[in-house]
């Protein structure tokens, strides 16, 4: 048993694979994206606030979305030069940071589940490698190795809201979508979770709290054992 509330702990215990989506879920870094695609937008008069961010994209995205709504012309190679600025931007913000914005009992509930045997752990994220690394890694969190399998944005053609990512963890961990349960942050990871079959729970955070959760199996306020339905 994890949570107290007796709808989220059966759900959690019925379910052969958990699988967790990274930024904004496992750590609250929203005001660090955005303040680092905000750097390095502003050469182009772009800045991107609370209201106007798109949480859950990835970062050729953002950058394609930011710079499409200034007319401004954007090619292959400007969107991987501005994906590299911001990664060093986003590294330099966050590493001093990163064990600081772990939200709120997700470090139990991830080696909870790890600590199990019958069930399996995943991690699938609209982020690159690097992140992982920074976030997760030895210098960041220390749960990279809890993960029994990782898959990140950068090995799929397909972004979430579509089910591509959520499909092919569940392919590669040999699990029926119907026994997966997913933890989601935003309205495009929890649409991409349910179209792939899967039941998701929606942990929304400052960012991303005004959106749409309507399809998520269920909506709660954090992942501690007291967490509450919404």
């Amino acid at each position: 048993m994890y949570f107290e509330n007796e709808k989220l702990d059966n759900l959690l215990q019925d379910s052969k694979l958990v699988i967790f989506d990274m930024n904004g879920l496992i750590v609250d870094d929203e005001p660090i994206q955005m303040q680092a695609v905000n750097i390095v937008l502003k050469e182009y008069g772009i800045e991107f606030t609370k209201s106007s961010w798109p949480a859950g994209l990835r970062d050729v995205e953002f950058f394609k979305l930011a710079l499409d709504k200034k007319g401004i012309a954007n090619g292959h190679e400007l969107l991987k030069e501005l994906e590299l600025k911001k990664s060093a931007v986003y590294k330099k913000i966050i590493q001093s940071q990163v064990k600081n914005i772990a939200r709120l009992g997700i470090i139990e509930i991830i080696k909870m589940i790890s600590d199990s045997k019958n069930q399996k752990l995943a991690l699938a994220t609209s982020s690159s490698k690097f992140e992982v690394k920074i976030i997760l890694g030895k210098d960041g969190l220390d749960l990279k190795n809890y993960f029994e399998f990782i898959l990140t944005g950068d090995k799929v053609k397909n972004a979430k809201p579509d089910s591509e990512i959520y499909n092919t963890v569940a392919i590669k961990m040999k699990i029926p979508p119907d026994e997966c349960l997913v933890f989601e942050d935003t309205d495009v990871g929890v649409e991409s979770a349910i179209s792939a079959g899967m039941k998701c729970v929606a942990v929304p955070n400052e960012f991303t709290k005004k959106q749409d959760f309507s399809k998520a199996t269920y909506l709660v306020n954090n992942l501690t054992k007291k967490a509450r339905i919404l």
